[in-house]
């Protein structure tokens, strides 16, 4: 991978009648702001990725009937809204994720400063429905082991939205001569052995940096938006797969089961029309506590990915962990009572404050998956202690000047949003794109500081995964999938409108490759 100043970068070319795109590499972008001085020194230099969603597509606690009522010809699109529930290139998380971190193995320094890579910093959503399979896979992965994404299934057994189903035609179905919507309307090819290509088991390489793991909606509730229960755990495990409306069920009641705001409820009843599966106990939900254990019987370094053995005691899922130079505060910003945006407790916010007081004498990174705009989600049963939301945690970490940035995901965008507060203090937030969603890519991040200046820079460098621009379609090795899961994600059909078009999801050329300075930082 080139690591200069004007990186390569992939970009849509080829708009066919259908309008179906195809992908060509380019010269790449610049950087936007003047590189740091020579007398700036670099303190760290971290890989920032997230929302890998890695994602068990067939399983039954997934309700992927209700995505249709985003679609343009949906009369519910603009009531509902984005539902989000399916995508098309979703059977090839595991393979996107291998790309990503055979890409990142590869990066050794940080591409202006010339640092060794401390550590990849992944801020949530590593899974897509919280389940314990998932989140296995996703270890597996990073530690380097088998991935194996058919669960041990037989290929016969292989029930999910891309294929089967009644052969309905809101899905695509690579594997069949049909003109199924995505095909007829929008172009969406035909790739005979896709489904079995996804669901083949493959060494991982496993990363050779340290990371560290940020929790996120999706890694703690089904979908990023309902808490589980006895009842959701049965069906996630179960051999009965949820695929459409009860009768006279109005598609309106979508809308109780992906709120942004708790509370949220999955909308089956017992006369939903259902399809059978193979059950399997492996997809069992992810309870309290046992994201962290999980990430301390991992292989890889450091040891716990942040998580410790009181993380696991407590149920909680927030940490602080030093980086190069660094002090990384992750929060848990998931509201566990329902809904996909965020929210924290006063004991977390307790916690914040005597962490930033403890380090109060070096630079803090503060992670989290949700950025603080999408910190709004203030549900809670009653009993339960109030919500903290995102102003009343900026107000605080303005209050210590050794905060450095605060970095998110979740909205699956290229976005940096500088914060300002009292006297002119510029707190900015760095939100990286996800590698499920166009544009699939990730950032380098390097610190420096300047003792001449007073100040401090952060330097952005966009990367792009090993994906192949022009995968082969009869091949269907790993860099294969991965290359045609981008340019799937691209030609998602719900975004071709222009205030939806998945453009947006790359921000502006000053949200990838940028330098930006803060002054006055060290005084």
């Amino acid at each position: 991978m080139d690591q200069d100043t004007t990186k390569s970068i992939i970009k849509p070319k080829n708009l066919d009648s259908a309008g179906f795109t195809w992908m060509e590499q380019s010269s790449g972008e610049p950087y936007i702001g003047a590189l740091p001085p020579k007398s700036a020194r670099p303190i760290a230099t971290i890989l920032h990725s997230s929302d890998w969603h890695i994602c068990d597509a067939e399983s039954p606690g997934r309700q992927e009937f209700m995505d249709r009522f985003f679609d343009s010809d949906s009369q519910f699109q603009a009531i509902l809204g984005f539902i989000g529930t399916y995508r098309p290139w979703e059977i090839l998380t595991c393979q996107v994720a291998s790309a990503f971190i055979d890409t990142m193995n590869r990066i050794e320094r940080g591409p202006v400063t010339g640092r060794p890579v401390d550590a990849l910093v992944i801020t949530g959503d590593v899974t897509d429905n919280g389940q314990l399979n998932e989140l296995e896979w996703y270890l597996d992965l990073l530690d380097g082991r088998k991935v194996d994404p058919s669960g041990g299934r037989a290929q016969s057994d292989w029930v999910g939205a891309t294929t089967g189903e009644a052969i309905d035609e809101r899905y695509w179905h690579p594997e069949e001569k049909l003109q199924d919507r995505p095909s007829r309307e929008y172009g969406y090819p035909q790739i005979p052995g896709l489904i079995d290509a996804a669901r083949r088991p493959f060494d991982s390489a496993g990363l050779r940096h340290p990371w560290l793991s940020v929790h996120g909606n999706h890694d703690a509730l089904l979908q990023g938006v309902v808490a589980p229960d006895e009842n959701l755990n049965a069906l996630t495990v179960g051999d009965q797969r949820v695929v459409g409306l009860a009768p006279g069920q109005s598609p309106l009641e979508s809308a109780q089961a992906v709120p942004g705001v708790g509370p949220a409820n999955y909308i089956h009843r017992d006369d939903s029309p259902r399809v059978s599966v193979t059950p399997d106990s492996t997809r069992r939900l992810t309870e309290p506590g046992k994201f962290a254990e999980l990430h301390l019987a991992s292989t890889s370094l450091p040891v716990g990915h942040g998580f410790t053995s009181e993380n696991v005691a407590k149920k909680t899922a927030y940490f602080s962990h030093e980086v190069g130079e660094l002090v990384v505060l992750a929060m848990d910003s998931v509201n566990h009572f329902g809904g996909f945006e965020g929210a924290i407790d006063e004991t977390q916010m307790q916690w914040i404050i005597d962490t930033l007081n403890k380090y109060s004498d070096r630079l803090v990174v503060v992670a989290s998956h949700h950025p603080s705009r999408t910190i709004i989600n203030d549900y809670k049963p009653d009993g339960a202690s109030r919500r903290i939301l995102g102003p009343e945690i900026l107000e605080e970490l303005m209050k210590h000047p050794n905060v450095l940035v605060w970095l998110n995901g979740h909205e699956h965008e290229h976005k940096i949003y500088l914060n300002i507060g009292p006297n002119g203090r510029i707190l900015p937030e760095i939100n990286t794109a996800s590698i499920i969603d166009w544009p699939q890519q990730s950032r380098i991040l390097e610190f420096l500081v300047d003792d001449d200046t007073k100040s401090a820079y952060i330097v952005s460098t966009v990367i792009d995964h090993e994906g192949l621009v022009e995968p082969d379609l009869e091949r269907l090795d790993i860099v294969d999938l991965a290359g045609l899961s981008r340019i799937l994600a691209f030609n998602d059909y719900q975004r071709r409108d222009p205030l939806l078009s998945m453009h947006r999801k790359e921000g502006n050329l000053a949200d990838r490759n940028f330098v930006l300075r803060l002054p006055n930082l060290l005084t």
